[in-house]
């Protein structure tokens, strides 16, 4: 478990004056993270706050001993949304323990790839996981008052996403009904971003997808991108509609 514990407060307060508040799961982060608080509502300040994370994964256990060239092929295991990420480092680790310098281009395929999947991260971890709690299923069952204020609140840009109040927005939020919902489903897990992923890792580096990390080993070769590969990747039509969804 880690725990991040703050300084004690040196300001003098009324016992009383001081509400004890938690949320432990916070289910949308893997690793359920949990939050604890001490607040003073009248001063409007969170006078103590401290996280856990109860979740034990012991990576950094039993990595040890293993053949540090297997080190990618392990930790990116560890989450099935930020698995590139743990890879990355890894591949970043043993060039420096090995002195290995990859040419500027062999650095273009991890950021290529790192791009990819941070495209799908935003819109599965904004729309999908995060946007519930705002959409207007919820609102209206936990705070009803915000949700009339919305449906008199303008959207900004509603030229550019087409809805015209912010209770329109959190109508297409809802779960599995959403317009705005189903679409993210459709960028991240359909046949937008997760494919993009695989193209533009596999036509940069002949490698496979680094997305879930089915073949890791893609991120640890050195083989430089070439002007047609990269030119390919740019006038991809996956990025471009994925891009297109992003600015909206």
């Amino acid at each position: 478990m880690t725990t991040i514990i703050p300084e004690p407060t040196q300001s003098k307060r009324d016992p009383g004056q001081l509400v004890e508040m938690a949320w432990d799961p916070i289910t949308r982060i893997v690793g359920s993270l949990g939050i604890y608080t001490k607040i003073d509502w009248e001063n409007k300040e969170v006078v103590e706050c401290h996280s856990t994370s109860s979740i034990f994964r012991g990576y950094s256990i039993f990595m040890k001993g293993k053949d540090p060239r297997d080190a990618h092929f392990i930790t990116s295991r560890i989450c099935g949304i930020c698995g590139d990420n743990h890879a990355t480092c890894s591949c970043y680790c043993q060039n420096m323990a090995y002195g290995v310098k990859p040419p500027h281009l062999g650095e273009w395929l991890i950021n290529l790839g790192e791009a990819a999947e941070y495209m799908f991260d935003h819109n599965i971890f904004q729309e999908n996981l995060v946007g519930v709690d705002f959409c207007e299923k919820m609102v209206s069952e936990t705070n009803p008052g915000v949700l009339a204020k919305a449906e008199n609140t303008q959207a900004a840009n509603a030229g550019a996403h087409g809805y015209r109040t912010i209770a329109d927005i959190m109508r297409a939020l809802n779960p599995f009904t959403g317009e705005f919902y189903r679409e993210a489903l459709q960028v991240s897990e359909g046949r937008i971003a997760r494919p993009e992923i695989v193209d533009r890792e596999t036509k940069a580096a002949r490698a496979q997808s680094v997305h879930r990390l089915q073949h890791p080993s893609g991120l640890s070769h050195d083989r430089a991108l070439g002007d047609f590969e990269v030119e390919q990747i740019c006038r991809n039509a996956r990025l471009r509609e994925c891009l297109a969804y992003h600015r909206r």
